[in-house]
């Protein structure tokens, strides 16, 4: 490692700095060294006062470039380099407005909190874990305040950045800062859009947009709705949504559904087609069926359900019919 180091230092400094820094920190490892060594040669190597906090055990420590360990500043910097653990527990940072070139800072601090971690018996995650864990740590229902924080930094966002959150097909939650963004995240997926809130209120946004979730459909003959709902233009139907527990008995008017639906490879299509048009004519525009037809479908259905579909009452009726249908679905 001496002898590659000294080779690559003619040939390409940077190259020999980073690989100095990932070997200086692997020996300490190696040898069993205390996190306090750890902060020590980051301070050291990275010629800046090094800040370090353990939310775990409540502890905290200021390192200077010489090796003495001081009194911990009150408050981080937002414009220092730092890096965290994807649960926020840990997490250290440069006193440096700059960042030196050459990304130096960012690779001390990283190989820094992996042998830190290690020290305090954890696992110092990737950064595309680390994300997810500031994610997750970011929208839960009630979280640490200091975590929260830790996540809001590690995710470059502010307490007052506006934002809304994603709830995917697999319950992955997904963060943009516009509506637009979320959709184009999407793709074409499936999937629940919350409203935009400050970032603060991430977890406010990812439950409205979990439910809203539970309100869309594969858009198919046999699944009809939409596949992408966003949770302000849900109204009470999103309360809905969120109160249907998972072991839920589905209603008369669902099952009416399901057993029309087994029997009949248009009926769910055309009801919701009827159900959310003003006419059998509109209704048969976007089935792309002649009025007549659409009014032969109707007559059947009105036999089989037992309502009259095209009533405005019906409609209704048949509208919430196939919402809950989706939800108990989507348990």
């Amino acid at each position: 490692m001496r002898e590659l180091t000294i080779r690559l230092s003619a040939l390409a400094p940077e190259a020999a700095n980073a690989l100095h820094v990932v070997a200086y920190f692997d020996r300490l490892v190696e040898h069993g060294a205390g996190s306090r060594s750890v902060l020590r040669g980051a301070a050291i190597l990275s010629g800046c006062p090094v800040g370090f906090v353990d939310r775990t055990h409540g502890n905290s420590w200021r390192v200077l470039p010489d090796g003495t360990f001081t009194a911990p500043e009150p408050e981080a910097a937002e414009t220092w380099p730092r890096v965290a653990a994807g649960d926020g527990s840990l997490e250290m940072w440069l006193e440096r407005a700059e960042p030196v070139e050459g990304g130096l800072d960012a690779l001390v601090l990283e190989r820094a909190l992996l042998a830190a971690a290690t020290m305090l018996g954890r696992t110092a995650d990737t950064p595309e874990q680390r994300r997810a864990g500031w994610i997750q740590t970011l929208l839960a229902d009630d979280p640490d305040d200091a975590a929260r924080d830790a996540a809001l930094r590690g995710l470059g966002l502010t307490a007052t950045t506006p934002l809304c959150v994603v709830a995917t097909a697999d319950d992955t939650p997904l963060l943009a800062s516009s509506i637009d963004d979320a959709r184009t995240a999407i793709g074409a997926g499936r999937a629940g859009i919350g409203p935009i809130v400050p970032a603060r209120a991430a977890a406010t946004s990812w439950r409205q947009a979990r439910s809203a979730r539970r309100l869309t459909a594969e858009g198919t003959q046999q699944d009809p709705g939409d596949r992408v709902v966003l949770a302000e233009e849900t109204g009470t139907l999103l309360v809905l949504a969120a109160s249907i527990r998972p072991d839920e008995t589905p209603p008369a008017d669902v099952v009416a559904l399901e057993d029309a639906a087994t029997t009949t490879a248009w009926m769910l299509e055309t009801l919701h087609a009827i159900s959310t048009t003003n006419s059998v004519r509109d209704a048969a525009s976007v089935l792309h069926l002649h009025h007549s037809t659409v009014q032969e479908r109707a007559a059947r259905a009105d036999r089989v359900l037992g309502w009259n579909v095209l009533s405005q009452r019906g409609k209704q009726r048949t509208q919430l019919a196939l919402v809950m249908r989706r939800i108990l679905a989507a348990r």
